[in-house]
């Protein structure tokens, strides 16, 4: 079959420019040198995932989603091959490479349809949905635009360089429709229009041949491939930025991609642009403000866009999220709604597990007393008092506030029976039941007051939370006289198997995050460990405890701040400056339109990263988040969520064996062990990482350069020459992004086939064969599935004699 490459959709029209982009201060990215952008001269930049991003994702995610439409319109000869379809799409894409003549530049996409085969159905129709997918995905980098005209303005010329499929013309077309106008650059250099590629560092000539530049050291490249745009402009003289976002977010993505869980969506671009944005906050709270930019922020967005579209289709007119998190939540369903210009009313309610357990009490006696005592294995004796109202306690319980009351149910009191026993004769007096419940009464009447005045003349509220199992939620639900004057409507942002059971009691509650068999899963494993995913979302927002009267004798909350410790609070504003900032994005590179289909990737990506924030910490994760002060439960515990207690529960089950460790550890008691998996990062980083490694059925580089790194670990190695096949498409770059993780230092870089290799390599020193016997390094790390042994053969030739030489093999 012939695709034809004069079709006309493919016709040059030269639309207009597009709707103008955002544009966001360059200087603002962390990637770019303000010193080394003003003194250039000229600059060329790399398109693709630097100057222009796809909204869904990489170019696997552009093809599931052409095989997603050609379904739609019945262009497969058999629809089962959509399933196929992005690997039969990119098996074309080397068969054509393979195919190129000698000196040609790269492929067409005509050339990769034509090697597709033809029982795949109508492939003329196929390659038009791909261009028609590929321009309602570009979107302009804001910093790169903002860049673009302030370079415009210095009269500083710009050539745009890419190795590409797509010609000049049609990739002209996709940077207008991105609003990338032709007065931002002087000309489009594209691989399958020349006679030459970035890769080969013929474009990198023709662009100083146009430039007219007679140093390349007064060029600028920016881009993001290690290979094409920084080995080889560099190998040429050019000045290079390579364009990637920080450690941190390449560690957190790295290990989305090993639990599968993290699927970015239609918002994949705002989170590639989120992660290049320089925190606004002080140097110490970076980490802060990209756990909110990247990890907190994609799953607040998804969440406000799914609440406030489902409550515009069902009329729901008052929106009222639940204080603490109520406090971010609320702000951004506000900031969406304007947007959007609906017609509804956002307002935060206080109200809390504790604040609601006296109003929801309508009958006090032993029974109730042990329940309630027992359901948590943080409360303490202070704070069940306290929760009666006891101000006056016995002398024989002093001694034993600060201990939690399960512990009390075993324990000893002379002829008393048991502490609890005590506690039990000391509540259920019948002075104290007469007052416990008519404050209960008392309290219900105020909360009651309370609601009425915060929504006076509606008839459906929908209530947002954090959720997991529900409980607030249905105490709320049950509260006598609530159901008499609103129709209550729950949304949680994750929820449990055990909502199922308090949805069947009558409540109506919806969940964001899937509530299938592997969602619920992943939500259950969640919930064990929330503590910092509830801190970072509470931020420094006040708890509420109950209710009174104020002066002129209305209801209202009494409210604290559990979390005092000033370097905490910094740190969650910090990660709320981060949420903002991410929406702030969203709302300008993904407008939502309440009528909008759901992106039905969003709730599982939310889900999948903080899935991965629990269960796969780096080290720093589990060094910070595991610092922050909890109040557990608010029953007044508060303490580091990894501490020495849990430190010293999780050392005593290192005996039972690694593959057994992480569930021993959750099985823990919560009360000793908070955060498992945060605790064995903190004794060895490759502790969980190992464990998730090994049960991944994945046998790439990842794996394989993860065991060799762990190798030279384990006997103390810290610098090597590193040995290597292939360049950028072998493991050597794999392996020297995982090194620098690991603090092991690349003194020199060696490959099979040397004569592929110039200059350096990743900015590491390129050693040949026949000078590798003059290094001072004596440790070798041999990383290659293919080459190995051989390489370790050249080695040993080359290294004959020397007695003080140590060689690591991956395989």
């Amino acid at each position: 079959m012939t695709i034809r490459r004069d079709d006309a959709l493919f016709e040059m029209t030269m639309p207009a420019v597009g709707e103008a982009p955002v544009s966001i201060d360059w200087r603002r990215d962390r990637a770019l040198s303000p010193a080394q952008i003003d003194r250039t001269k000229a600059v060329t930049l790399d398109v693709f995932d630097t100057l222009i991003f796809r909204r869904c994702g990489d170019h696997k995610a552009l093809h599931a989603r052409v095989a997603a439409e050609a379904v739609r319109q019945g262009v497969f000869a058999d629809a089962a091959d959509a399933s196929w379809y992005p690997d039969i799409r990119m098996s074309g894409e080397a068969a054509a490479k393979r195919s190129l003549r000698a000196g040609a530049g790269d492929m067409t996409i005509e050339a990769i349809y034509q090697a597709l085969p033809a029982s795949l159905g109508d492939l003329d129709r196929l390659l038009a949905i791909e261009w028609a997918m590929e321009r309602s995905q570009v979107v302009a980098n804001p910093f790169l635009h903002d860049l673009l005209q302030e370079l415009a303005g210095r009269n500083t010329p710009v050539l745009l360089i890419s190795d590409m499929y797509w010609g000049e013309a049609r990739l002209q077309q996709l940077l207008n429709h991105a609003g990338i106008g032709r007065e931002l650059y002087q000309e489009i250099l594209v691989s399958c229009d020349r006679e030459g590629s970035k890769s080969d560092g013929r474009l990198f000539d023709i662009a100083l041949r146009l430039l007219q530049l007679p140093d390349a050291a007064e060029v600028v490249h920016i881009g993001d491939n290690a290979h094409a745009d920084v080995a080889i402009p560099n190998s040429r003289g050019f000045r290079t930025v390579h364009y990637i976002a920080g450690l941190r977010h390449r560690q957190w993505q790295e290990r989305e991609t090993i639990l599968q869980v993290a699927s970015p969506g239609q918002r994949s671009a705002v989170r590639r642009v989120a992660a290049q944005m320089r925190p606004a906050v002080p140097i110490d709270d970076g980490f802060w403000f990209e756990t909110g930019a990247t990890l907190l922020g994609p799953v607040v967005d998804g969440l406000a866009r799914w609440i406030l579209a489902d409550c515009e289709k069902k009329g729901i007119r008052r929106i009222a999220p639940i204080m603490r998190e109520g406090a971010i939540f609320g702000r951004v369903l506000a900031r969406y709604a304007a947007a959007a210009d609906l017609d509804v009313d956002i307002e935060p309610i206080y109200l809390s597990r504790q604040a609601l357990y006296l109003p929801t009490l309508e009958r006090f006696d032993a029974a109730h007393l042990r329940s309630f005592a027992g359901s948590s294995v943080y409360r303490t004796l202070d704070h069940l008092l306290a929760r009666y109202l006891v101000e006056d306690i016995p002398d024989r319980l002093r001694p034993f506030l600060g201990h939690t009351v399960v512990d009390l149910f075993g324990t000893p009191m002379g002829t008393e029976g048991s502490v609890f026993d005590a506690i039990a004769a000391l509540l259920l007096a019948p002075e104290s039941v007469r007052r416990i419940e008519a404050a209960a009464r008392e309290q219900r009447r105020l909360l009651l007051e309370y609601l009425q005045n915060r929504w006076a003349g509606c008839d459906r509220v929908a209530t947002v939370d954090f959720g997991a199992n529900g409980t607030m939620n249905l105490a709320l639900h049950d509260l006598p006289g609530v159901g008499d004057h609103w129709q209550l409507e729950h949304y949680l942002l994750y929820g449990t198997s055990t909502l199922a059971a308090k949805r069947a009691q009558g409540m109506s509650a919806r969940v964001f995050t899937p509530i299938d068999e592997a969602g619920l899963r992943l939500a259950t494993g969640i919930n064990r460990s929330p503590l910092f995913l509830e801190l970072l979302l509470n931020g420094v927002e006040a708890t509420t405890l109950r209710y009174r009267r104020d002066a002129a004798g209305k209801a209202v909350p009494v409210t604290e701040v559990p979390i005092t410790d000033p370097t905490q609070q910094d740190r969650m504003r910090a990660a709320h400056r981060g949420i903002d900032a991410y929406v702030d994005l969203a709302m300008a590179l993904a407008p939502f339109d309440a009528s909008d289909r759901p992106d039905p990737d969003a709730a599982r990506h939310a889900l999948g990263l903080l899935h991965r924030m629990v269960h796969l910490p780096t080290k720093e994760d589990a060094a910070r988040l595991g610092s922050l002060l909890y109040d557990y439960n608010d029953e007044g515990m508060t303490r580091p969520i990894v501490d020495d207690i849990g430190r010293e529960t999780v050392a005593g089950l290192r005996g039972i064996g690694q593959p057994y460790l992480v569930k021993m550890a959750s099985l823990a008691r919560r009360a000793l062990v908070q955060w498992p998996e945060g605790i064995l990062t903190q004794q060895d980083s490759e502790t969980v990482l190992g464990l998730h490694l090994g049960a991944n059925f994945d046998f790439g580089h990842g794996l394989i350069c993860r065991l060799l790194i762990a190798q030279l670990t384990a006997v103390g190695e810290k610098s090597v020459i590193l040995c290597a096949a292939g360049g950028d498409g072998g493991m050597g770059p794999t392996f020297i992004a995982m090194a620098a993780e690991a603090g092991i230092a690349i003194d020199g870089y060696m490959d099979y086939f040397p004569d592929r290799m110039q200059g350096d390599f990743h900015s590491i020193q390129i050693v040949a064969p026949s000078t590798i016997a003059d290094q001072p390094t004596t440790a070798y790390a041999i990383v290659s599935a293919g080459y190995g042994a051989a390489l370790e053969a050249g080695l040993r030739s080359h290294l004959s004699g020397r007695t003080d030489v140590r060689y690591y093999r991956s395989v």
